[in-house]
């Protein structure tokens, strides 16, 4: 799903493709959203245990490398 005021930049679909495409066990894929001005807005987000969301990455420099890297998650057993 994606906003009404998005603008997807060329290759979007093979990027978000390419996760399922060569990794196993891969649940969810997500982009990196940049403002206009090409600040970075997150690149994937974080619930803590609290139950609190957070942006990852919010207004990081665009090319710091963690936020281009695949990453894992650890879900904790439901409560």
């Amino acid at each position: 799903m994606l906003n009404n005021d998005t603008e997807v930049s060329p290759g979007w679909i093979d990027e978000l493709l390419y996760v399922f495409e060569h990794f196993n066990d891969v649940g969810m894929a997500g982009a990196k959203l940049l403002y206009p001005n090409g600040q970075l807005q997150e690149a994937g987000g974080i619930v803590w245990n609290n139950g609190d969301p957070w942006n990852y990455g919010a207004k990081d420099p665009r090319s710091r490398v963690i936020t281009t890297l695949v990453r894992s998650i650890i879900c904790p057993e439901p409560v």
